[in-house]
């Protein structure tokens, strides 16, 4: 009977820490729920920033945009007096070659409609920005103003032109979350 009685003894006290472990386990799951719906929340009501990388979707009133790539421009700086020298002109259709100190790049986005009325989609509302460097709008776009129809999709390129330390930018559509765009050290031109 000594043997019963010690056993329910250490079972008791085995049962308390385990039920006060289950009690403390079962706070901290609803505590974290509970986190994250506040930061749920704080990030559809822009409470914090939040950064998206490209290949994420990011919501916009009316559908949705994705950066596909980005991609640095590799043109040689162009001799512009050898080419008047031997008689050539510049082409209109050639863009411009990076000046010193600065670097190009284009950005390749998916933009879909989801809104009763479609994306409305205008490439000036478009721009990228790091810290010290204000919103830079795009050099040249093939988007213009446009809206996507509702289940629709279509692709687009933003050019920009920033200076050329600029590694990391966030591009923005209004006020819609930013996309971090990692652009790494600039090429050099030899």
């Amino acid at each position: 009977m000594a043997s019963l009685a010690a056993f329910r003894q250490r079972r008791g006290r085995v049962g308390r820490p385990s039920s006060i472990r289950i009690i403390t386990a079962l706070i901290g799951v609803l505590a974290i729920l509970g986190l994250t719906t506040a930061l749920d929340q704080a990030l559809r009501h822009g409470g914090i920033a939040w950064n998206a990388a490209p290949g994420d979707d990011v919501a916009l009133p009316g559908g949705r945009m994705r950066v596909e790539a980005v991609i640095p421009e590799q043109l040689a700086p162009m001799n512009h007096e050898r080419f008047a020298r031997l008689g050539m002109a510049m082409s209109a259709m050639v863009p411009d070659s990076t000046p010193e100190g600065q670097r190009t790049f284009t950005v390749l986005l998916s933009l879909v409609g989801q809104g009763p009325d479609g994306l409305d989609v205008r490439a000036e509302r478009f721009s990228v920005s790091a810290p010290g460097l204000g919103p830079i709008a795009p050099l040249r776009s093939d988007m213009g103003t446009t809206t996507v129809p509702p289940g629709s999709g279509m692709t687009g390129t933003l050019v920009f032109r920033v200076p050329a330390d600029a590694e990391t930018l966030s591009l923005r559509y209004d006020g819609a979350y930013p996309i971090v765009l990692q652009l790494g050290e600039a090429p050099s031109h030899h």
